[in-house]
């Protein structure tokens, strides 16, 4: 009767050694199947179109921009000498290259290959202006905040140039960009609106505001007591006075030629009074000169008078 053989020490090992071997290569298995699964995984990506009622074609005015947002140096202030010796500090400011993506005639535009990080899209044009959201009009400039994950995800959200990035929705891809409105370059001429001129002209207002008066002063006159009425009649009736004695004046060159004869009148009545002081001042000195003469005249005996030579 055979007895069975006892077994190696060494088959234990041998074992070991091939479970080992048999896990090594499940993990390089294992690495080359995800190195080749993320090699062939496509790269982060951005699609979008514009929409607009623009007629002329989009890739002569429009384009895409995606730029990272602002950053600060290290350091961020960096001196250095000015004027007269003076040792002076400025502030750096540092922006990572911007991408564009030119236009398409279908209005579509896309962003390939991008490096993960955070962006700021914008619309350029100087055809129209186009708005990042639907519901956020009154904000201006409308841009979107767009992050690239590692995974490779693309998230867009609106961006507020004070606040940053907002908490909104992500936009779904492919993004679409409405426009607000076309940028117009020439004013249209108003239309005519009697209500226009007469906001534009207090004058005609004033005019039209006293001829609603002087129309309405006649019904105004009946509601008075008579002794008012009188009164305004009365005032009435001078003032119509003076402009009719006015008007008997004449209009354009007779107006002239009466105020030219009146005020030569006046100067010739001056003129006449004048003279006649003249002639009375004349004649008072000629009368005082013959009576001086008078009084100082020979004596009857053939002398003179006072003042004059004693007769021998």
């Amino acid at each position: 009767m055979s007895r069975p053989m006892p077994s190696s020490p060494r088959t234990p090992d041998l074992r070991r050694s091939t479970r080992a071997r048999s896990f090594l290569v499940l993990v390089l298995l294992t690495l080359c199947l995800c190195r080749t699964l993320i090699a062939s995984t496509a790269s982060a990506s951005l699609y979008g179109s514009l929409v607009s009622n623009l007629t002329l074609p989009y890739e002569r005015d429009v384009f895409v921009q995606l730029a990272a947002p602002r950053k600060v140096s290290e350091p961020p202030f960096v001196k250095y000498r000015g004027p007269r010796g003076l040792i002076m500090s400025r502030l750096i400011l540092q922006h990572q290259p911007a991408l564009r993506s030119p236009i398409t005639r279908n209005a579509s535009f896309s962003f390939t290959d991008l490096v993960p990080g955070d962006y700021v899209l914008s619309v350029h044009s100087r055809l129209a202006r186009f708005q990042l959201n639907p519901f956020s009009i009154l904000l201006w400039p409308k841009l979107y905040a767009v992050s690239v994950l590692p995974t490779h995800d693309v998230d867009v959200r609106l961006y507020l140039i004070p606040q940053g990035p907002t908490q909104t929705k992500p936009f779904p891809q492919p993004l679409l960009i409405p426009s607000l409105h076309l940028t117009s370059y020439t004013d249209e001429p108003e239309p005519f609106s009697f209500l226009h001129i007469i906001k534009s002209n207090p004058s005609l207002l004033m005019g039209l505001f006293a001829l609603v008066c002087l129309a309405g002063l006649p019904k105004l006159l009946t509601f008075l007591d008579p002794e008012t009425a009188a009164e305004v009649n009365k005032s009435q009736a001078e003032m119509h006075a003076k402009l009719a004695g006015f008007a008997s004046l004449g209009t354009g060159a007779d107006l002239t030629t009466s105020l030219s004869k009146r005020l030569v009148g006046k100067r010739g009545g001056e003129e006449a009074r004048v003279v006649e002081e003249d002639e009375g001042d004349r004649r008072i000195s000629a009368s005082t000169t013959s009576t001086n003469l008078l009084s100082t005249g020979p004596t009857p005996t053939g002398g003179k008078g006072k003042g004059g030579k004693k007769r021998k």
